[in-house]
């Protein structure tokens, strides 16, 4: 049973779509439909130009479970995750150290959170959701912060993958932007 259910942001979209982020406790969700193929959308979770059209400045991996993913913020540095999930078109998933970028802390490998992003397509849309779970195995010290700036972080970064799949418009540090 989820607790403590507040909405934070109720947005309708540039290009109609509507964004919900929601918070509990140990975990944020973020929804959002989009007319962008379930391909489209499945591309920009799982390739090195989707995923550096939206997310990181440039990121290193093959996307498959078990394998890093090296994510390099402008003016924050490298972030590593590891996928953890890939089911073809429905699911992508990845755990890492919130708060890690600029942060190079002695960090314990149970002290990550998951990032689930799924995919339901329905009458021509997408329904996307991200998850991040897993807050209460971050220490107490840093686990305000971390969820705080996730919170923060992931409504941004939802913008950002609706601009890309909706009109293609390129976040404005990613190289190639338009």
């Amino acid at each position: 049973m989820v607790a403590n259910i507040e909405i934070i942001a109720y947005n309708k979209q540039p290009k109609g779509c509507i964004m919900e982020i929601t918070t509990s406790e140990n975990e944020i969700t973020a929804k959002f439909t989009t007319r962008a193929s379930s391909q489209q959308v499945w591309a920009s979770l799982t390739t090195k130009d989707g995923w550096e059209a939206w997310f990181s400045d440039r990121v290193e991996s093959d996307f498959v479970v078990g394998s890093p993913l090296e994510m390099y913020f402008e003016g924050e540095g490298t972030v590593t995750a590891t996928v953890t999930e890939r089911e073809e078109l429905k699911c992508f998933a990845y755990r890492w150290h919130p708060g890690e970028s600029g942060e190079k802390l002695a960090m314990h490998p149970d002290e990550q959170t998951t990032v689930r992003f799924t995919l339901v397509e329905n009458d021509g849309q997408v329904e996307l959701t991200m998850t991040e779970f897993g807050f209460e195995r971050i220490p107490a010290e840093r686990r305000p912060k971390a969820f705080a700036d996730n919170q923060g972080g992931w409504k941004y970064m939802i913008e950002q993958f609706e601009a890309w799949t909706e009109s293609g418009v390129r976040q404005a540090n990613s190289k190639g932007k338009d």
